[in-house]
């Protein structure tokens, strides 16, 4: 599993300006059963994305560099790969 912590680089305002464009990436990513969970964090500097560990760390980073904040240079992404070994009973990753 992988979790994407995106930061803004650039103001929040600016960064809203593209956030239909990244909507759209991340429903794309849903439809392929790629992205399991994500949202913005509070302080809204960005957001979070959790990600099956059916992509290696290597195709995820390049899956990111399709998303609209970082082709506008709005952000930038801090990946961190772990392997869970407990979770809620039903939690699928």
């Amino acid at each position: 599993m992988h979790i994407v912590r995106v930061y803004f680089t650039k103001s929040e305002q600016d960064a809203m300006k593209h956030i239909a464009e990244h909507d759209l990436f991340l429903d794309e990513q849903y439809e392929k059963g790629l992205f399991l969970a994500s949202g913005p964090t509070t302080p809204h500097d960005g957001g979070i994305v959790m990600v099956s560990d059916v992509l290696s760390r290597q195709e995820l980073e390049t899956l990111l560099l399709e998303d609209p904040l970082l082709k506008h240079d709005l952000a930038r992404f801090e990946i961190t790969t772990f392997a869970p070994t407990k979770s809620l009973p039903g939690f699928v990753y």
